[in-house]
Order: C-alpha cells, then structure tokens, then sequence
C-alpha cells in the first residue's frame, strides 16, 4: 500500500543514536529533501551524545526537539502533548534510534504514521516479534539485511516512502560553525598536526580499542620518524581521558610530552568538529571521530576489530581501514553481539591486538608522504 503524504509534510526524524550514527543519516536527509523539498525535516534528540549537532544551523533541518531519555515519565507525558501542536504526519525510527518512551510518546503526539527498521534481534526472537508488530498499529516495518552499509539501511525508509526505482545517492556531511577559539586554546594555529583517538565509547567498553601501550610506541615511532614536524593531538571524552589516555601519557618519557597536546574531556562537539577539520592526518577507532573524519574527509586511518566493518566501515577515498587479525575479528556482525556483550565474556583490549604498530605507522606515513 504506497504511502501518500502532503506535499508539505511534515517529519520527525529521531536522534538518539550514537554521535556517528547520525553522521551516517546524513545520506538520508539530503536525500529525503532531495526527492521531496517541500518537506520539513525535525529533529528529536535527547540522549547526551550530540547527535543533534553534526547538522546544526543546516537548511536541511527544521527545529530540533530535546527531550533527555532520563526525563520523569511525567515531563515526557507532558513533552509529548505539547509536540501535538507541531501536527507531524511521519515520524522515522532507524534501528538504531527506537527508544520505547518514543514509540509510545508519538501516539500521544498524535503522530499518524510510523516508520522504523525491524531490528534483527526482534527478527530473531519470533516471540517478540509476533508480539511487537500487531502493538504498533499504524507502524510501517523496514526489513534490515545484513551486509549492507548503515548508510543504505537509513535510505531504505525513504525507499520505503518513496517507491521509486532511483533515489539519490549522497556522501556522509556535517554542518558547523567553526571555533576559531579551540585553536588558540591549544595552540595549534600555523602548527600541523595528527589527531588521535587512544580511547572510544567513553572509555567504558574496551573490546573495539586499541591499546594504550601500542598507542605509546605509535607516538615515539611518529616523534623520531618526524620530530617537531607535526604536533600530536590527542581527542576523546572524559571518559577517554580517565580510561585510556592517563595511563597513555603517563607511559611515556617526559621527553616526549612536548610533543603531545592533550584535548581529551576539553572540548565541546563543535570545538572536535573544528579540530578534526585542521588535522593534517586523524587516526581513530570506530567511533564518531571516526565518521566525522570521513565525513570531512580528511585523511584517516580507521582501526577496526570486532565491530561490523560491513555496516559501519568509512567510505571515502581519503579513508583507510585497517583490521585486527584476531579470532574476534567482526564478532559483532550483523548484530550478532553487543560491545557490552564481549565485555561480559571478558574479551577486552586484546581483540585488537592484531593491529601491528609498525602497519599502523606505515599506514600514516604513506597518507602523510605519499
């Protein structure tokens, strides 16, 4: 049954996702205003990732909505009232961004309509599934196959919609005011330098890092091979900072720490937006740093170990990946596993360890002199 919505429509996309994974819905939404411009395209974010920003001030967004996900059940009650107002005909759910408290709340919004991703592991629970589908009334289901890019996965709700053999095809983008501000705090105005993330996931799972000590003998490789010739900066959160990037830097010899600018737990998301796009060269796991890198496309080299290369892996030509040779490698394919789940089976840092620190100091010099 094809899905007819006013040439003024209005959609709710949700944004409680990972940092990352909304860069990876960029496609998405300069597609959506591409086949349909007349559409406004809202936000509704909350979760304290940012995601909300990697647009922010873009003529592709309308409003952006901020409901935090640890809201009392009451505010959102009363949240999702007032949202009746904005008079939404779709709201689009990624497998990715599905909070319940949302599913439930766009009802009391008077949301008409509903897409969303049918997540694999309800797939794979016919139980849940079976129970899932007939309590969602007025909810369209987007299948999710494996092997194919998170990117495309966030297209398919418009292919959904749109029924169309062709829809657009657009690169990850961002959308920010540079802050000259965080250049001068650091000192790095006129100073080349490398951007690297020792830490992902602030720094609470462990299993898709590389380790700090392979880190501190990347640095010293890059310090004798190069000398003052590039500053290294070191990005990440707090939780980075505590849980990677302390012992990394008190790893190293005194000598070095000149070197070395530590921005960890410093920055706001549009001051690591700024730094990024000046980074001569960034080197980072998984992670969000990772997709705005490649979204920017500034040279980078991705450290990929047990998550799913498949769906999330960089795609631009300035990008390169490099994989760990470990048994867990992609032990998170296709869902099959969370980062929390290796953490219960104990599987920490060494699921990267078949990352070599001289392929990753070639790997940056062939970007850097090549």
């Amino acid at each position: 049954m094809p899905i007819v919505l006013p040439r003024d429509a209005k959609i709710l996309l949700s944004a409680y996702t990972g940092l990352g994974n909304f860069v990876l819905k960029t496609p998405l939404i300069q597609a959506w205003k591409t086949v349909y411009p007349h559409h406004q395209i809202d936000l509704i974010a909350g979760n304290g990732f940012g995601a909300e920003f990697v647009l922010q001030g873009s003529p592709l967004i309308g409003k952006t909505h901020i409901l935090p996900a640890s809201a009392s059940i009451g505010q959102k009650i009363r949240f999702f009232y007032r949202l009746r107002q904005e008079r939404y005909h779709l709201l689009l759910l990624p497998f990715d961004a599905q909070p319940n408290f949302l599913v439930y709340g766009s009802y009391l919004a008077g949301i008409p309509l509903r897409i969303r991703h049918l997540h694999p592991a309800v797939l794979r629970n016919r139980v849940k599934c079976a129970a899932q589908m007939p309590a969602a009334p007025k909810t369209m289901f987007v299948p999710v196959p494996p092997n194919r890019h998170e990117t495309e996965l966030n297209i398919d709700l418009l292919r959904f919609v749109y029924a169309q053999p062709n829809v657009p095809v657009f690169p990850t983008i961002t959308h920010f005011t540079p802050d000259a501000h965080v250049m001068n705090r650091f000192e790095l105005y006129g100073k080349p330098y490398l951007l690297l993330q020792p830490g992902a996931a602030n720094g609470v799972y462990m299993a898709k890092i590389w380790h700090h000590s392979h880190f501190a003998r990347l640095i010293q490789e890059l310090i004798t091979q190069f000398g003052n010739q590039y500053q290294i900066v070191l990005a990440g959160d707090k939780g980075d900072y505590d849980a990677c990037i302390t012992p990394l830097l008190n790893s190293l010899p005194d000598v070095l720490k000149p070197y070395i600018t530590n921005t960890a737990g410093l920055t706001l998301l549009p001051e690591l937006m700024t730094l990024i796009s000046h980074a001569r060269l960034v080197v980072c796991h998984d992670s969000g740093i990772m997709h705005l890198a490649d979204a920017m496309q500034i040279p980078l080299i991705a450290l990929y170990g047990p998550t799913d290369d498949t769906r999330t892996r960089p795609l631009k030509p300035s990008s390169e990946v490099l994989f760990s040779q470990s048994p867990h490698r992609a032990a998170m394919y296709y869902f099959a596993q969370t980062e929390a789940d290796l953490a219960h089976q104990g599987i920490g840092q060494q699921a990267m360890d078949g990352i070599l620190v001289q392929t990753v100091f070639e790997a940056i010099a062939g970007k850097l002199i090549g």
